[in-house]
């Protein structure tokens, strides 16, 4: 499989994880609202500041910048034959 493939499986499968990541933090503010023992937050993206959500976003855009490096390589190797 060629590295652009890769590059671009890696791009896509990465913007999804990133959309269910913001999905997720919905989930988790209105799962927050219900319970009572909870940290109240203003809205689901200051769930950003705890580790978890934060390691998990920072994966996240590894991948994605994992996949546009992948991508940028493949094209200046074929740029240069």
């Amino acid at each position: 499989m060629k590295k652009s493939t890769i590059g671009h499986i890696a791009v896509v499968l990465g913007m999804l994880l990133f959309a269910l990541e913001l999905y997720g933090l919905e989930f988790i503010y209105h799962m927050g609202l219900t319970s009572p023992l909870a940290p109240r937050h203003q809205s689901a993206l200051e769930y950003l500041q705890e580790a978890p959500v934060t390691l998990a976003v920072i994966l996240t855009m590894g991948v994605i910048v994992y996949g546009v490096t992948l991508i940028i390589i493949e094209k200046k190797r074929r740029s240069n034959r």
